[in-house]
């Protein structure tokens, strides 16, 4: 595992996965709490959560098979900074200042297109790894991005 970590190019891939799939699951949960706080429904908290997870598992077939024939790469930089928008671009929408009804159908369409992203995002992460630190360690870069979900699987 020592091994693994002095390639560059793995370390960035794994701490990019980890930093990027850390601030999914936690804007998810944190939106989800904020408009159950709004509406006084604790309910919204489950269907903010269910969707961001539903609109990942419709998508990722599809994303699947694309992100097979696209460049990897290009995939993860593009998933990570249209998410990156996404997420600054609401912050400045909630800045400017939206009404209870406005920020509940913001935060819905939010959750929903990172879903999106990361259904392109993870496959592209997955089927890159081999690529990067070659077929005899790949079982110990599995092992490590099965570290990265499990981390923020607890932290959701």
């Amino acid at each position: 595992m020592k091994e693994l970590f002095k390639n560059k190019n793995y370390v960035l891939l794994f701490f990019g996965n980890f930093v990027s799939e850390l601030g999914n699951v936690i804007f998810g949960f944190v939106a989800g709490l904020y408009v159950a706080d709004l509406t006084g429904r604790p309910s919204m908290l489950a269907i903010f959560m269910a969707l961001g997870a539903a609109v990942r598992i419709i998508a990722s077939p599809f994303a699947g098979v694309l992100v097979d024939r696209w460049n990897k790469v290009r995939i993860i930089y593009g998933t990570d900074f249209l998410r990156g928008v996404l997420f600054v671009g609401t912050a400045y929408l909630f800045y400017n200042g939206l009404n209870h009804t406005e920020a509940t159908i913001v935060l819905l369409i939010v959750v929903g297109l990172s879903g999106l992203i990361s259904a392109f995002f993870g496959p592209a992460v997955t089927s890159g790894t081999p690529e990067i630190v070659g077929v005899d360690k790949l079982q110990a870069a599995n092992g490590a991005n099965s570290i990265v979900a499990s981390t923020t699987a607890i932290a959701g």
